[in-house]
């Protein structure tokens, strides 16, 4: 956002951490269906098209940790996806070991947004049972991977519209959540603040 031009072997580096820390779950493959904003505009001006768009073929759900496998939850996982996702833009248009990682990358987000789809929850954070602040700053996790990814469902649920119903509901007459970065993380879901990746390749 400030110019500022960024070496093409630092976010090489950057997603090869991510990669290597995603941990793939035991158990079936998961078919993989996102709508973004887009598409669900395209769907609701014809109200007789199909409701879901798969996403190629079936997936094993991933997720991501504070160290590797510790600590595995769903604020971890969405920003593994996020982080990816910006890594993903910075190398557009590599050719050589970096079109490999692109490869990598996809793989990886698909496996992230698959795990989402059989643990997604607004009231809770997905993994270890945690306090409230935990489950806000995973809310603005969720925001920033899914706006960043332009996902309007995901698996067929409105994680916007559930997640600001949940929000409207737990917060206190005085307008607050909590504690004060609680408060910040809730109103950065709700005002849908993630910006449009802008990185490019030097």
């Amino acid at each position: 956002l400030c110019g500022i031009r960024i070496p093409r072997h630092v976010w090489q580096a950057c997603a090869a951490h991510w990669l290597a820390d995603l941990q793939t779950m035991e158990g079936e493959p998961y078919r993989l269906r996102l709508l973004t904003h887009e598409e669900r505009r395209k769907l609701e001006a014809k109200p007789d098209a199909t409701r879901t768009v798969s996403r190629g073929r079936k997936v094993a759900p991933g997720m991501w940790g504070y160290h590797g496998a510790a600590g595995l939850n769903g604020s971890m996982t969405a920003g593994g996806i996020s982080s990816l996702t910006i890594c993903r833009a910075a190398i557009r248009g590599s050719s050589g070991p970096a079109y490999k990682s692109r490869r990598e990358i996809e793989t990886a987000i698909r496996s992230g947004f698959a795990w989402f789809g059989r643990e997604f929850t607004v009231r809770d954070l997905p993994g270890p049972k945690t306090r409230l602040g935990d489950r806000l700053y995973y809310l603005y996790g969720l925001e920033r991977a899914c706006e960043l990814n332009r996902v309007s469902l995901l698996h067929g649920r409105d994680w916007y519209f559930e997640g600001a119903l949940w929000l409207i509901h737990t917060q206190r007459p005085n307008g607050a959540w909590s504690r004060l970065t609680d408060t910040a993380f809730a109103l950065l879901f709700l005002q849908r603040s993630t910006l449009p990746v802008v990185t490019a390749p030097p």
